[in-house]
């Protein structure tokens, strides 16, 4: 009988068997991202008119929101029409949302209890740390973002007859993750205010002791 891979018992020390649907919706959301990000590629190249040799030694390696500028301004050299322009301001302004939101997931410590705890506390250059809850709705509404923008996005220039009603659909759809609103204190203490979809992106916070206690 074969050992259990010692990776994977490493791993059970951290995760129960209840949280493997949890890690399956962070893994799909990160997937979907993916297929987002490369719509914005794809678009890209189309706009550009290169090969695809030139095209990949020209976008290839660049920062997500250096590309999405890039295409902007490749669509307004163009005079593209005005509603390819707003389908793609509307795609690139949710898809940033988003991708500040999967930035923290993917670059800072994250574990399951009830929600996703990510934190920065290990790659800090100071104290305190930041700490974001993410809840399981939250990550069905960005892979889901994320697929609509990769079907919205492969409709622009031209529109697929076969994918017409399909994008139709989802772009009569809207947006499905919100992030919190935030604002300041004179305190300079952040404060998350709930969502309209009544999602918190963290717990309620404790009240704050007063000042001199």
């Amino acid at each position: 009988m074969a050992s259990k891979n010692p990776f994977e018992q490493l791993l059970s020390e951290f995760t129960k068997d209840s949280d493997e649907a949890n890690y399956a919706e962070f893994g799909w959301f990160i997937t979907a991202f993916a297929h987002a990000e490369a719509a914005v590629h794809m678009l890209a190249r189309r706009l550009s008119g290169m090969s695809d040799e030139k095209a990949r030694a020209v976008f290839g390696g660049l920062k997500l929101a250096d590309l999405m500028d890039r295409v902007s301004a490749m669509m307004r050299i163009d005079k593209a029409d005005a509603a390819s322009i707003e389908e793609v301001k509307a795609c690139f302004q949710q898809f940033r949302l988003i991708g500040e939101r999967r930035n923290k997931l993917v670059h800072r410590s994250t574990h399951f209890e009830s929600h996703f705890i990510v934190t920065n506390a290990l790659t800090s250059k100071s104290l305190p740390a930041e700490v974001d809850f993410v809840h399981i709705n939250e990550l069905k509404a960005m892979h889901n973002d994320c697929l609509a923008i990769f079907i919205r996005l492969r409709s622009v220039p031209a529109l697929s007859q076969k994918l017409k009603r399909v994008v139709s659909e989802v772009k009569n759809s809207a947006w499905r993750y919100k992030p919190a609103v935030k604002k300041f204190t004179k305190a300079n203490k952040r404060v998350e205010l709930p969502r309209s979809d009544k999602v918190s992106s963290r717990p309620p916070r404790a009240s704050q002791k007063k000042r001199g206690k």
